[in-house]
């Protein structure tokens, strides 16, 4: 995919994605390394369809962020994907379970 293309992954509407991304760009500047802007990200909207591109974004554009979340699911923390079991979800989202497990 090019740069200017877009890719539709649901045909709904998302009330809550700009002030998502407002909260994106503080959690990206202020995070020390790529698992604790993921995992800050990911606490800030438990229960909500978040994106790869969020995640990728609030990672710094960053090639580890999946290799972040599946160490914070290693770590016990919920997070729901279509690659980890959750066949419900379209690929490229991801749900936050705001309890750690075990």
């Amino acid at each position: 995919m090019a740069a200017e293309e877009y890719l539709l992954i649901e045909d709904t509407c998302d009330f809550d994605a700009i002030g998502r991304w407002e909260q994106a760009v503080t959690i990206r500047d202020q995070s020390a390394d790529v698992k604790s802007a993921v995992l800050a990200y990911l606490k800030r909207a438990p229960g909500k369809r978040i994106t790869a591109e969020e995640l990728r974004y609030v990672a710094g554009n960053s090639s580890t962020w999946p290799a972040a979340v599946r160490e914070l699911r290693h770590e016990g923390w919920s997070i729901a994907s279509k690659d980890a079991g959750s066949n419900d979800l379209p690929w490229g989202l991801y749900v936050f379970g705001p309890e750690k497990c075990g």
